[in-house]
């Protein structure tokens, strides 16, 4: 049987294309059509539509009503809105499995685990090398940059963020860190190289900051510095998860429920809003968790959750 798997594929995000291998390796003996929008032959050419990882429920899935094929939701974060048409796909959903706790308040007749990501035995994660230099992994997302159709607000907290989070990086630097911006998505319609550059242009010293600014990253490459960060500072959400399966210490710059979910789940201190970030409310989080990481057990149990399901999305009704 052939499955399609709708979600955000193909556009250069590191977190979203995470999900393909960890579908693929829980389920070895199905065939996947992954993409970014529901097919018009979805009903004759393939068995089951899976909703494979995201947050998007709260947005309207275009075609989402004609199918007529079982319907899967695999690894998804439901938010406090979910459009009416996605719903109704949920209610008649064949399997439900979310990735946080706050998803199943919402959903009750959801299924949680951890985000399918933590599922992956294939990823190769070095330790940090002891004697290395001092580094901070910066991940920051273009969804924060303000275009020309943006409204006050969201252009006014952009430049209060990156002036604020300057002065954090600058503080760093001056303190011996290598900063380095590293971008999780690159592509036309997103480029986390734009907000990364933004911080650098008012950073003093430029010399500690490295950044990234080639047409793509493979994911290798951000395991590799990830593992060798003292810190990571992420607003991605995949920029977390890589951070706990690497052991590494790290501050989210949280602002969407699936960020608080995550955080919520490994009971993980060190977050602190978007909207109300200033340098010295960091520094007070950064002395909470400098030097620590997430708990091995999380990632063992998110593991172990996934084998248990694994059947459950094979063989449900």
């Amino acid at each position: 049987m052939k499955i399609f798997v709708l979600g955000w594929y193909g556009h250069g995000n590191l977190g979203d294309e995470a999900f393909k291998p960890s579908i693929k390796n829980l389920f070895p003996n199905q065939e996947f059509q992954f993409g970014d929008h529901i097919p018009d032959n979805i009903n004759q050419q393939y068995g089951e539509l899976w909703i494979g990882g995201g947050s998007f429920l709260d947005q309207k899935i275009k075609n989402i009503e004609k199918v007529t094929i079982p319907i899967g939701f695999i690894g998804v974060g439901v938010g406090h809105t979910v459009e009416p048409g996605n719903q109704a796909a949920l209610k008649r959903a064949k399997f439900v499995i979310v990735r946080d706790h706050a998803s199943v308040r919402r959903c009750p007749n959801a299924l949680f685990a951890p985000d399918i990501v933590f599922s992956r035995t294939d990823l190769k994660i070095p330790k940090k090398p002891t004697g290395a230099q001092k580094n901070v992994v910066v991940l920051l997302n273009d969804f924060f940059y303000p275009g020309w159709e943006s409204p006050e607000w969201k252009t006014f907290s952009y430049y209060r963020f990156s002036h604020e989070f300057s002065k954090v990086c600058e503080s760093l630097a001056s303190k011996g860190y290598w900063v380095k911006f590293l971008p999780m998505c690159i592509s036309p319609e997103i480029d986390d190289r734009k907000i990364a550059a933004a911080v650098i242009s008012r950073m003093k010293t430029k010399k500690k900051a490295i950044w990234y600014h080639e047409d793509a990253i493979p994911e290798e490459k951000l395991l590799q510095e990830i593992s060798k960060a003292d810190l990571v500072i992420t607003q991605r959400l995949h920029g977390a998860i890589f951070s706990i399966l690497a052991q590494r210490p790290f501050i989210v710059i949280r602002s969407h429920d699936k960020l608080t979910g995550l955080l919520e789940d490994c009971d993980w201190q060190g977050h602190l809003d978007y909207y109300g970030f200033t340098d010295s409310e960091f520094f007070k989080i950064l002395q909470k968790v400098e030097g620590k990481s997430v708990c091995k057990e999380y990632i063992e149990y998110a593991q172990k959750r996934w084998s248990e399901l694994r059947e459950i999305a094979v063989k449900s009704k």
